[in-house]
């Protein structure tokens, strides 16, 4: 267990939303969250990015909710790459897309169907009604 009040580097908000944005893109970037291994319960597996072998076990802290990693950075900071490539791991397992904006920011994107989006098919006047779907047809046999 850390000790908190020692080994955490202190910073604003502003600097800490800035810092787990940068591992969130970081780790999308490299795609490190499709190298992620789900192990026991409450606890992910993430390949190291520095160390060619190495593994480091990310876990769920159930008091908190956070994520801790036993990594160097994740000693001394509130995100490592690891819990970030978990927490996207995490988002997509959950049907969220996950992009860096325009901006250099991390956004979740709920999937949709981007047809519909770029265009309504009720608003075409030649549409015609589709096919009644085959169980319709099964009556008649």
């Amino acid at each position: 267990m850390l000790d908190l009040e020692v080994n955490l580097r202190p910073m604003t908000e502003l600097r800490l939303l800035h810092h787990v944005n940068g591992r969130l893109a970081e780790a999308l970037r490299m795609g490190l969250d499709a190298l992620v291994e789900m192990g026991d319960q409450d606890e992910y597996l993430v390949p190291s990015v520095s160390r060619g072998g190495t593994s480091y076990r990310v876990t769920v802290n159930r008091e908190t909710a956070l994520l801790e990693c036993g990594c160097k950075a994740g000693e001394h900071l509130p995100f490592c790459i690891h819990r970030a490539a978990v927490t996207l791991f995490v988002w997509r397992a959950q049907g969220l897309g996950v992009e860096i904006g325009p901006d250099g920011v991390v956004y979740r994107v709920h999937r949709e169907r981007a047809d519909r989006l770029a265009y309504e098919p009720m608003h075409y006047p030649a549409l015609i009604a589709d096919e009644p779907p085959l169980a319709a047809y099964e009556g008649d046999v």
